[in-house]
């Protein structure tokens, strides 16, 4: 998924930055966890935990994005951009399991 991040080492943002596959769960509302590390274009610093932040706005509006696109594409009327891709939903058991296994995590926020 692309998405605008800061960087809390070096207070620069970077728009369309690619996350990699991440996972979201409706119980944790304030976080995303990621597959992958993530080291800032800018500094070049790894900000994986909690050295980074996204627009919670943002990312609720490509999620309604996402959804719409799944529906329509199950109807083979649309095809999901490639910058909605690699997000997944999950129940707070999956993402607890997920959470050992992630590499990073990323802070929603209401703005930089």
């Amino acid at each position: 998924m692309n998405i605008e991040i800061k960087c809390l080492e070096c207070g620069r943002r970077t728009r369309n930055f690619e996350i990699g596959p991440a996972v979201y769960a409706v119980e944790y509302d304030d976080e995303l966890l990621l597959k992958n590390n993530i080291f800032c274009p800018k500094c070049k610093k790894d900000i994986s935990y909690g050295k980074c932040v996204i627009s919670a706005g943002e990312f609720f509006l490509s999620m309604t994005a996402l959804a719409i696109g799944k529906l329509a594409k199950s109807e083979n009327n649309f095809k999901i951009p490639e910058y909605l891709k690699n997000i997944l939903i999950v129940t707070k058991e999956n993402y607890d399991f997920l959470r050992t296994q992630s590499k990073g995590k990323i802070k929603l926020v209401t703005k930089f």
